[in-house]
């Protein structure tokens, strides 16, 4: 199996910022950060708190006992990389907002990241607090280049139609772009070998040129699958089929 690439972004979470991307008054917000065991290692809370805050250019964060939403966050290691989770509740204690984030990373500085554009963006305010999720297209692009090998037998010969039975193998590489994805987008490559039949029919023109029609049908022995590692699992893109037909029109000359 073929990974395509490490993440899928496919939802991503936004908290809604009024225009003047500034908080109303009574709306502020503490920060509870937790660093759970294989984590340690990750930056704390100060520096988490001083990265949200040099981004919007003012003190995101107050004490418990002035806030009136807490940012509720933690992160452990997930293998591969990290999971961070986020919990926004009111003083009333109502839950606004909860969002889970995992990166593939062995640096949890990526989850970090991920985690203060998500506070960046953040109102961080219950009665203002949206989290939509934004559709973004992914997949793959896949390109395919074959070669094929038949042995032909020809038991109807009657001018100017001759019908044949081809058999034999065909090679194919598969080459493959993941698109839509954060992280790496690296292409990966895969041989598709597979046993053909066909069946020809051709019909002579003139003396030089036949026109051919070749119909067939396809068993792949050694066939690969291509999938992309999302935060929910892993996702199959590209998966060939057990079996596959041809139609194959054709002009032939002869020297």
């Amino acid at each position: 199996m073929r990974r395509l690439a490490v993440a899928l972004a496919g939802a991503t979470c936004c908290f809604a910022l009024p225009a003047s991307g500034q908080t109303s008054a009574g709306d502020t917000a503490a920060l509870n950060w937790s660093r759970m065991r294989g984590a340690e290692a990750c930056p704390d809370l100060a520096e988490l708190a001083r990265r949200v805050s040099a981004h919007l250019k003012r003190d995101a964060f107050v004490s418990p006992t002035k806030a009136t939403v807490l940012v509720d966050a933690s992160i452990q290691p997930a293998e591969p990389g990290f999971r961070v989770r986020i919990v926004l509740s009111s003083s009333d204690q109502a839950t606004p907002g909860e969002r889970a984030l995992t990166s593939l990373s062995p640096d949890c500085n990526e989850a970090i990241d991920s985690l203060g554009l998500n506070l960046e963006a953040g109102y961080l305010a219950p009665r203002r607090l949206t989290i939509p999720v934004q559709e973004r297209a992914v997949g793959g692009e896949f390109s395919l280049l074959s070669g094929q090998l038949s042995g032909a037998w020809s038991p109807y010969r009657r001018a100017p139609l001759v019908l044949s039975v081809l058999a034999g193998p065909q090679f194919a590489r598969v080459l493959a772009r993941g698109f839509g994805f954060t992280g790496s987008n690296r292409d990966v490559g895969s041989w598709l070998v597979s046993g053909t039949v066909e069946g020809e029919a051709t019909w002579a023109l003139s003396e030089r040129w036949d026109l051919l029609l070749r119909l067939g049908l396809g068993v792949p022995i050694w066939r690969d699958s291509f999938e992309a590692s999302t935060s929910s699992g892993v996702t199959t893109i590209l998966e060939p089929s057990p079996f596959f037909g041809t139609l194959k029109v054709a002009l032939a000359v002869s020297p």
